[in-house]
């Protein structure tokens, strides 16, 4: 299961099986909307997602139990120290900051030019 982030449709469920199953379908019980007719749900928004198989055309029953698939978009919290480089090297920092939910983040420090500097994957 892959949380989604930054609001968008990123997330996904995957795995999950029923032998003999002919079709798949996940309903967003949120909203009552299919959301796939796959067996893994990729692209998926925030929602609280149900499986259904199919099974002999017509017998269809729920697989597994609702999973519900929250936005964890990166949180930074900011009380700077900040040192400048002194003579011109590459000696300076900056301290006191505090990153949550970064699960499938990626975070970069860039320059004033917009160069990244350092890639920080959670």
């Amino acid at each position: 299961m892959v949380q989604p982030v930054c609001g968008l449709q990123n997330g996904s469920i995957t795995g999950i099986t029923s032998a003999g199953a002919e079709a798949y379908y996940w309903i967003n019980l949120r909203t009552g909307d299919t959301a796939s007719k796959a067996k893994d749900l990729v692209n998926a928004g925030p929602g609280e997602y149900l499986l259904y198989a199919v099974h002999g055309g017509t017998c269809i029953k729920s697989i597994y139990q609702s999973i519900v698939l929250d936005d964890v978009t990166p949180v930074i919290t900011m009380y700077p120290s900040i040192q400048q480089p002194a003579c011109g090297l590459s000696n300076g920092s900056i301290t006191g900051m505090r990153v949550s939910y970064t699960q499938n983040s990626k975070l970069e420090w860039k320059n004033e030019l917009g160069h990244h500097t350092q890639c920080l994957y959670a």
